[in-house]
Order: C-alpha cells, then sequence, then structure tokens
C-alpha cells in the first residue's frame, strides 16, 4: 500500500474520537480514523443486548449532537430532579423547574450513541482503517504514523483519543 496523506488522523473512534472526527469531516478537512475494533451499528442487534455504560449528557451536548444529527431521542432518558446525600448526612438537591428547564441531563447508553455517531461516519465518508499503529514519528510540522500493514499515514495533527493507555502519549 502507498503513503496516504491526511489533514487529520484520531487515533480511537469511541464518542470523543468518533465525534470529532464527524466535525472535522463536515467542515472539509480529510480525515481518518483509526479504531481497532468497530462497533456495532445496526440497532436492531443493539436491542437484543445489553451495556452498563450509561452518561447522564448535558443539555449543551445533548445540543451538540443533535446538530450532528446523532441524538439518539428513542433511547434518551430525561432526568428532572437530583437528590444527593452525602456520609455525613450532607444532602443537595437539584430540580429543573428551579432552573426553569424541562431536565437537568439525558441519560443515553453508550452502544445506542455510538451507533449513531457511527452510522453518520459513514454516510459522511470519513476514511476507517483497523489496522494498530506500531510507531509515530513527529516534528513541528508534521507527523507519520506507521501502521499494523506497514502503511506510512501522514498528517500534519495526530489527536490521541484511544483512552487511558494511549500510544499517542507514550510516544
Amino acid at each position: 500500500m502507498g503513503d496516504v496523506d491526511f489533514d487529520v488522523v484520531i487515533l480511537g473512534g469511541g464518542l470523543v474520537g468518533a465525534s470529532l472526527a464527524l466535525v472535522l469531516q463536515r467542515q472539509g478537512k480529510q480525515v481518518l480514523l483509526l479504531e481497532k475494533r468497530l462497533p456495532e451499528t445496526d440497532l436492531t442487534v443493539l436491542e437484543r443486548s445489553w451495556d452498563a455504560r450509561i452518561y447522564a449528557i448535558s443539555p449543551a451536548n445533548q445540543r451538540f449532537l443533535a446538530t450532528l444529527g446523532v441524538w439518539p431521542s428513542e433511547r434518551a432518558q430525561p432526568v428532572t430532579r437530583m437528590d444527593v446525600c452525602g456520609d455525613a448526612g450532607g444532602r443537595i438537591v437539584f430540580d429543573a423547574a428551579d432552573l426553569n428547564e424541562p431536565w437537568l441531563t439525558q441519560m443515553v447508553e453508550n452502544r445506542y450513541l455510538l451507533a449513531k455517531i457511527w452510522q453518520a461516519l459513514g454516510e459522511a465518508g470519513v476514511c476507517v482503517k483497523t489496522e494498530a499503529v506500531v510507531g509515530v514519528v513527529s516534528d513541528v510540522m508534521h507527523v507519520e504514523v506507521t501502521l499494523a500493514n506497514a502503511q506510512i499515514v501522514r498528517s500534519r495533527v495526530l489527536i490521541g483519543a484511544d483512552g487511558a493507555h494511549s500510544c499517542c502519549a507514550s510516544s
């Protein structure tokens, strides 16, 4: 395979990396998203499984995801009141009505939100590769990422969104 140039290479296709790839692609950037394990995007398959990863999404982030067209409204559960109790008898109550808001946050399952984002990535034509990164060399002007298939990918920017044990951070 020949060498390829991109405006941005994003390592990690979770919520942060995938949504960033979508935004940048829609802004006209040539994006490469590197993700070793592609998520399930068939919503009917997801209905037959379970995921303990559930997020409380703020109103601002919900609006952002909605503008991307990836908000899974059919799976969102609004939270209108929270009553938090502390160990030493402390207590604080949050109520959307006190803020003149319809809700404080919305609970959304990771798998549905991720599926919606990845569906949009496909529609937007984001280039996705599943090869592992085996090397990163950079200077002040560019970065070269070597993939497990020996392909060298060049970019001006490499974004590490691959979690706590990021190979970007260790490079």
